[in-house]
């Protein structure tokens, strides 16, 4: 009957085990998340292995169920050992970590050659036990190596420990803070106790090492799930998306609203009241074909997203977007455009004018110099006519070149090619700069070489904007 008993306690573990294997798995994922879930796994191959055992069998097949067991006994507190440094953010040297990893590996590799050294075990054989149904148990008589081992395995958990005190005296901000870390302790300290119960010889007829890391299975069992081990991650998600300006609802794959940030509910609510619509009335009056919706004065633009897992549609996600201060922007930015437009229609008109205005009076002078150089003069006072002829006549193109910005800002300036005397685009060079140069008491001369007797040279251009 006691066989019975131990064996549904095993049993009891293994399904304990597998909860807490689901469990964490389906908690978000976090940089520790992978390491609990292969220690659980450990855990869970130990418990099995113990199941089996305890069935019973010939002493070939309980060394070899034993060396299965051991299996996730030699590596279950390296993986815890791995997920406590990683929730406590502590980055220990890749090659210590390596070093231990290969110390299990090495233990194990001992322990699966056993029947052909006695390194770990000086021997083993069979004793009747009340608590195997088949009636018999291994016993052991362990070598200098397999307390070797027990110390090895006393380190890592004295290690695990000490970075669980660490975490509690940091004072690190978390709910239900001392309960957790008592928890964790719990379950490091309940697999370690069992065994050392073993190896001293005060727990007769089975190892209940496994009964300990059954016990560890439950305390992390309850720390993840009644203390929020796992919840800094889904409540800094939870945060996020509660804090956000904009709102969000999420459905099933019939789009039955199943939650609403506290930005989308401001929003359901108003409408609720106002309208009397049903959250499936409201789902549909929100998501509109072209994507948009007003409603109190406001401006909103929506975007559907569907859920999907391995390509099959589980649910919707619907965000809203307020986008009034954007459209009012655009607005101001089209105001301020039109004004800017009629700005510079006004000023465009100003130059026109201002500069037909000044045209009138300078063909006057042009047009009277004309007549004057038609009658005769002596050369000196037709040279100064000449001056001042070509003087007005570039006076004039810089009032067209005035005119020419309008034209160019309504695309209508055009380029006209003509043949042009180089001679002649110095000479007005010279007529220009003449005054300025006698101001300061200089001379300006200007010598032009024959170039195959050739007096003039002409040039095909657009003379007015070199002149």
């Amino acid at each position: 009957m006691a066989a019975y008993i131990w064996l549904g306690i095993h049993i009891f573990g293994v399904c304990v085990t597998i909860y807490l294997l689901l469990l964490v798995a389906e908690k978000d994922e976090t940089d520790y998340k992978s390491a609990l879930l292969i220690s659980v796994a450990c855990c869970l191959v130990a418990l099995m292995s113990r199941c089996i055992y305890i069935l019973g069998g010939s002493e070939e097949t309980l060394v070899a169920i034993g060396k299965i067991e051991y299996l996730g006994k030699c590596f279950a507190n390296y993986c815890i050992l791995t997920f406590l440094m990683r929730w406590r953010n502590i980055k220990p040297p890749r090659w210590l970590m390596h070093i231990v990893l290969f110390i299990n590996i090495a233990f194990y590799i001992i322990i699966v050659t056993l029947n052909y050294h006695t390194l770990y075990y000086k021997s083993y054989y069979l004793k009747p036990s009340n608590l195997i149904v088949g009636g018999y148990s291994l016993e052991i008589e362990p070598a200098p190596l397999y307390y070797i081992y027990m110390l090895f395995i006393l380190t890592e958990t004295v290690v695990s420990v000490a970075i669980i005190v660490s975490s509690y005296r940091s004072k690190r901000s978390m709910p239900h803070r001392l309960m957790l870390h008592v928890l964790l302790i719990a379950a490091m300290i309940a697999p370690l106790f069992l065994l050392l119960t073993r190896v001293l010889g005060l727990f007769k007829g089975d190892d209940p090492t496994p009964i300990g890391m059954l016990l560890a299975c439950v305390f992390t069992s309850i720390s993840v799930v009644r203390y929020g081990l796992f919840d800094p991650v889904r409540t800094a998600k939870r945060h996020v998306i509660e804090q956000l300006k904009e709102g969000i609802i999420v459905t099933d794959d019939v789009r039955n609203i199943l939650y609403c940030n506290p930005m989308a509910q401001l929003i359901l609510l108003s409408m609720k009241k106002t309208e009397n619509l049903s959250k499936k009335d409201l789902y549909n009056r929100i998501n509109t074909k072209d994507g948009h919706f007003d409603w109190l004065e406001h401006h909103y633009q929506v975007e559907e997203i569907a859920l999907k897992n391995d390509g099959i549609i589980q649910g919707y996600m619907l965000t809203i977007f307020d986008i009034t201060s954007l459209i009012e922007q655009n607005n101001k930015m089209k105001r301020l455009v039109e004004q800017a437009e009629v700005a510079n229609q006004a000023k465009s008109a100003f130059v026109s004018n201002i500069s037909h205005e000044i045209r009138t009076p300078m063909n006057s002078i042009i047009g009277m110099t004309e007549v004057m150089l038609r009658s005769s003069h002596e050369k000196k006072e037709k040279e100064y006519l000449n001056n001042i002829y070509r003087s007005g006549q570039s006076l004039l193109n810089i009032i067209n070149d005035v005119l020419d910005y309008s034209k160019i800002e309504s695309g209508k300036l055009q380029l006209v090619n003509e043949n042009y005397s180089v001679f002649s685009l110095f000479h007005d060079l010279k007529v220009t700069m003449q005054n300025l140069v006698e101001k300061n008491r200089l001379s300006l001369f200007m010598i032009f070489r024959m170039i195959y007797h050739v007096h003039f040279v002409e040039i095909r251009g657009v003379y007015v904007r070199l002149s």
